[in-house]
């Protein structure tokens, strides 16, 4: 079964923080980290349960790429996989996912 994945524009817009951040110190890396992440997405169309809720709070599900927390929300119902933020993981997660 196909899912369809949103990207949400919180998560663009935390991307693209990281991606600054990182091209300070290497063009490349920004890249690199940048493409590995949207890779790194696209199994979720295809097995969006592969990756463990986020108990603090469980509507969400969470992967790690690198040191960066990505979580997401699975809409059964509607065949979608809506991924909505990405977070260092040494940041103070719990008051970052409040929407």
């Amino acid at each position: 079964m196909s899912y369809e994945m949103q990207i949400t524009e919180t998560f663009d817009e935390e991307l693209c923080e990281i991606e600054l951040y990182l091209a300070e110190q290497s063009d490349q890396a920004a890249l690199y980290v940048k493409k590995t992440i949207h890779k790194r997405l696209q199994p979720l169309k295809s097995t969006p349960y592969m990756y463990p809720i986020y108990p603090e709070r469980p509507e969400f599900r969470m992967l790690v790429i690198f040191r960066y927390l990505i979580f997401y929300k699975v809409h059964e119902k509607k065949k979608i996989v809506e991924v909505r933020h990405i977070i260092h993981g040494m940041r103070e997660v719990i008051k970052l996912l409040s929407d």
